[in-house]
């Protein structure tokens, strides 16, 4: 329930342009008569916030709103009612603390590794039973806390959190540890009670984190290998080759998710062949497969629009069924993906199979140009592959975001199109025109005409008031 209590405290935070947003419960001192259930729709128009507290309340879900918030350094969603981490909350790159404790998550999200500002993530007290290997992204972390979760393993990618002081993984039924834990040379605080430790030993670990570092350093120098906990090595580079979609591989008839998706693929490629940029050797599609072979396992994902500029011609009689990069043509050129409520991970960096799509585009494909675009939330994100890594590039004072391969800017529009109204996605030229849809060019057409009707019905009026047939012929 929101509290006309609560709407006073975010209209005095609107109205004096606070930094600071307290909606918390606290059982001690409770400043509202009822746990939030849902975040007030008008918190999201508070886009300078910094700091934003909704510990203790009831929430279920997060919506995609708060990608609007882009100012917060902390956000404390603790002792909730959470079941999953919105992939959303990765966009919200200036976070340094995240809460996230005492809910009843079951797993964090690859893309969670976006967060690289973070010092400060709490994980307490919830369902987890795995931690994502691209953790160790997060390399300005100083404070780790899993406590209290279902694990059984720690990846070994934690090592590469070197500037960790307190980690702490207690209440598990951990029974080794990573030997990468060696290399947090800065930590100063391990909490490891309650863990049926084997590896080391729990009168080791009782010891310290000194020791237990040296127990581990004298199982690698000799070279003892065995270990309950294995973890895959992050660090291999897979073998990509560009391979012909195998005959008898089933394409997945996978539903789509985003119920906008076939209008907003259509409308952009409409645009661009009323414009006439569209030549017989390109490639415009949506939802076709693209296929790539890593490590001899055919890979594929079709993404909700792409275009390539040069492909082979298929032979009389044939329709494309996938496109391989390198072998039915050139390299795509832009991917764009429609996101949805569910995630379809869009923004997934999953180095493992199944591939995240961003992996898949950034680290395997190499798209040089990769959109993601949220109709219901107005947000358009385009990045640029550089040395290897997407790049968030900045949208224009317009809020359009220029697309090299193209020579054309990409932009939001709200208005109607075959009796549809939503939040289009448009192009503009480099002077700012708009790239009108065949629709709109034959409204145009036909207001030309009827002008054109119009005028020479003038002209034969004033002719019939000079006395002349306008009828006759010269």
């Amino acid at each position: 329930m929101i509290t006309d209590e609560i709407r006073e405290i975010i209209q005095e935070v609107k109205q004096q342009r606070l930094t600071e947003l307290d909606l918390g419960f606290n059982s001690y001192d409770t400043p509202y008569e009822e746990n939030l259930t849902e975040i007030p729709a008008e918190v999201f128009d508070l886009t300078w916030l910094e700091k934003l507290n909704l510990s203790g309340n009831k929430l279920t879900s997060v919506p995609k709103s708060i990608t609007r918030l882009t100012n917060l350094s902390t956000l404390d969603l603790s002792n909730n009612r959470l079941t999953s981490v919105p992939e959303s909350i990765s966009r919200l790159t200036n976070l340094s603390t995240l809460g996230l404790g005492s809910n009843e998550l079951t797993s964090v999200p690859e893309s969670i590794s976006r967060l690289t500002n973070l010092s400060q993530l709490n994980l307490w007290d919830n369902q987890l039973t795995s931690v994502p290997e691209s953790i160790g992204s997060l390399t300005n972390l100083s404070t780790l806390e899993l406590s209290y979760n279902q694990l059984t393993s720690v990846p070994e990618s934690i090592g590469s959190l070197t500037n960790l002081s307190t980690l702490d993984l207690s209440g598990y039924q951990l029974t080794s540890l990573p030997e990468s834990i060696i290399r947090l040379t800065n930590l100063s605080h391990l909490g490891l009670q309650g863990n049926p430790l084997e590896d080391p030993p729990i009168e080791i670990a009782e010891q310290g984190i000194n020791v237990i570092r040296e127990y581990l350093r004298q199982k690698q120098a000799l070279r003892v290998n065995k270990m309950v906990l294995e973890a895959p090595d992050i660090k291999a580079k897979p073998i990509i080759t560009w391979e012909p979609l195998p005959e008898d591989f089933v394409l997945p008839d996978d539903p789509v998710e985003n119920v906008q998706q076939p209008a907003l693929a259509a409308a952009l490629t409409d645009a661009l062949g009323a414009a006439g940029y569209i030549q017989p050797e390109m490639l415009i599609a949506s939802n076709l497969g693209l296929v790539a072979t890593v490590n001899k396992n055919t890979v594929v994902k079709a993404p909700d629009w792409f275009y390539v500029p040069q492909v082979h011609p298929l032979p009389q009689g044939l329709i494309r069924r996938s496109y391989s990069p390198n072998i039915d043509g050139a390299n795509i050129a832009i991917v764009m993906e429609f996101l949805s409520e569910a995630d379809g991970g869009e923004l997934s960096i999953r180095s493992t199979p199944p591939y995240g799509k961003f992996h898949f585009y950034e680290r395997i494909l190499q798209v040089p140009t990769y959109v993601t675009y949220d109709p219901y939330d107005r947000s358009l994100e385009v990045r640029y592959l550089q040395d290897g890594r997407y790049v968030l590039h900045p949208a224009n004072d317009q809020g359009r975001v220029w697309i090299p391969q193209l020579e054309l800017y990409l932009g939001i529009w709200s208005g109607g199109r075959l009796q549809q109204t939503m939040n289009w996605l448009r192009w503009w030229d480099n002077s700012g025109n708009l790239l009108l849809w065949s629709s709109e060019e034959a409204i145009q057409e036909r207001q030309r005409a009827d002008q054109e009707h119009q005028r020479a019905e003038r002209l034969a009026a004033k002719l019939r008031e000079l006395g002349i047939d306008p009828d006759l012929p010269d």
